[in-house]
């Protein structure tokens, strides 16, 4: 009997990090893995019995950072982007974490402390709006033809998938950090001749050989720090801060490396002078919205939108202008 463990965090930088998941190949249609000598992709045997299903492959910042989702969409060594299946998009829920935050929360009044191993707070912005979308976007795909909304991620070609030295964040208020410390290094593990490959199964030599390097590319952001690429939702469109995909550990917990999936969230200083004080090039709330009928005007116009875009529902689009109503902004 064969045990499958879909929701196992094979392959991060803390956990389980050779255990077997994303394996070569990790594209949806068929490519040349040239660092682990493998042809293929993951819809090589549904294409065969001609029963590939319509596909909607949703992620978040944190598996950029920590699972290295842009080997999805780009060859090994990251030279090219590589072409999706017609029956595939794929969506990037902008500045979210893996799990997505707190609908209810409200900014900036409520912001999570930080994990008691992580120097920065919890990043909350959440990404069920744009989930809810989606869903009802792949539905009517399904059942009546309807054109899906197209792919939202980071590409090579348009410059928003890019090498870590090409990424420079504003204003990060962690110490003894870099950017090539939180992110996940991915190696093919060579785990022997009784393992398949493209199966994920079959008895594993211990411990694997690490027999080559992927190339790592990362989201860009914006003056923000943000992410430029991607499924915005309204904390994208119109910002109260920074928002992450990665965390960074604190002394003691193996510091500067990345803290797991929680992400981070860096508010915007209230005013100018506070700003100032801190050394915080990004504008701040009453640089940003001088007034409180700005900010939601901004999110109103934000939110509709995305409505018109199929990216988020009308009674999601009403919540969110009647939290910004209810947010403390500027």
């Amino acid at each position: 009997m064969r045990f499958g463990q879909p929701d196992r965090l094979s392959g991060t930088q803390h956990t389980e990090r050779q255990f077997p998941g994303a394996e070569s190949s990790q594209t949806w249609g068929a490519t040349h893995d040239r660092i682990s000598g493998v042809t293929g992709g993951q819809l090589d045997r549904c294409r065969k019995s001609r029963s590939c299903p319509k596909i909607f492959h949703t992620n978040t910042d944190t598996e950029y950072w920590q699972a290295l989702m842009a080997l999805n969409t780009t060859d090994p060594e990251s030279r090219h982007d590589l072409g999706i299946p017609k029956n595939v998009r794929i969506y990037l829920y902008a500045g979210t974490r893996h799990g997505g935050g707190d609908v209810t929360a409200q900014l900036p009044t409520v912001v999570p402390n930080p994990p008691a191993n992580c120097q920065l707070r919890t990043n909350n912005n959440p990404f069920i709006h744009g989930q809810r979308a989606l869903l009802m976007a792949l539905r009517d795909w399904i059942l009546h033809g309807t054109e899906s909304p197209p792919s939202l991620f980071p590409t090579l070609d348009a410059g928003t998938l890019v090498p870590l030295s090409a990424i420079h964040y504003p204003y990060i208020p962690a110490v003894n950090w870099t950017l090539a410390g939180v992110t996940t290094q991915k190696f093919f593990l060579d785990r022997g001749p009784l393992f398949n490959v493209e199966d994920i199964a079959g008895v594993m030599r211990e411990p694997p050989v690490k027999r080559g390097a992927y190339s790592v590319r990362q989201p860009q952001v914006d003056a923000d720090g943000n992410t430029i690429a991607g499924l915005p939702n309204t904390n994208m469109l119109v910002p109260l801060a920074t928002y992450l995909g990665w965390n960074v550990r604190k002394a003691g917990f193996s510091e500067g490396d990345s803290c797991d999936l929680t992400g981070a969230i860096i508010p915007f200083f209230r005013t100018l002078a506070e700003r100032q004080a801190a050394n915080d090039p990004r504008p701040s709330l009453q640089e940003r919205y001088p007034t409180h009928a700005d900010y939601v005007a901004k999110v109103t116009a934000a939110a509709n939108s995305l409505v018109a875009r199929r990216l988020l529902l009308p009674e999601d689009a009403a919540f969110l202008i009647n939290q910004a109503n209810a947010a403390a902004v500027p």
